[in-house]
């Protein structure tokens, strides 16, 4: 698999800090850690971020997100910019989804413009591939005040892929999401 998209530009409120940006794992940051991953897995790797907070960590390609808006959906009206292949998307505060979650989500890409995980009755907007030609949309229903990444699937044609295993999808959204989550790596990090 060629790309893959950390999303790294959120605000991190509920964590009380930049979560993007602290340690994990034996690895200097969160991103760090899932960039490591990935690595094995794609070509390319990327990470999304809407200021110079990477600048320190030199090893780490930045795609620039340069809208106000505080939304995923900023980063994927980018991807045209930067990407001629379906990327697989991820936030940064889910580090843990295997690599044969990945390779069952691009096997079923096919002719859809995205293709994402669900799990537990939820699902993962922003864990999946996406086609650059989404670019458009996003930035359409940016314009119209639409910042739901979900809001695409109205307009690009969307495969949702459903996983029993729920925990792979954890996020670090708090300080003890993201003890839960180190406690957790262990077992379903697949390095």
């Amino acid at each position: 698999m060629k790309n893959a998209l950390i999303l790294a530009g959120g605000k991190s409120s509920r964590m009380g800090t930049d979560k993007a940006l602290l340690p994990f794992y034996a690895h200097k940051t969160l991103t760090h850690f899932l960039f490591s991953r990935l690595n094995h897995i794609f070509d390319h790797v990327f990470v999304s971020t809407k200021d110079e907070k990477f600048a320190k960590f030199a090893n780490l390609p930045l795609v620039k997100d340069a809208f106000d808006a505080q939304t995923p959906l900023c980063a994927l009206a980018t991807l045209e910019r930067y990407f001629t292949t379906p990327v697989f998307v991820i936030a940064v505060d889910t580090p843990l989804v295997s690599s044969q979650t990945i390779s069952t989500l691009y096997a079923n890409l096919q002719k859809n413009k995205i293709c994402v995980a669900s799990s537990g009755g939820h699902t993962h907007w922003l864990c999946g591939f996406y086609d650059p030609s989404v670019s458009p949309v996003a930035l359409s229903l940016i314009s119209q005040g639409v910042y739901k990444v979900g809001a695409l699937h109205k307009f690009c044609a969307t495969k949702v892929v459903n996983f029993s295993q729920n925990e792979e999808f954890l996020n670090a959204n708090t300080p003890d999401d993201l003890r839960k989550l180190h406690e957790k790596t262990a077992i379903f990090a697949d390095f």
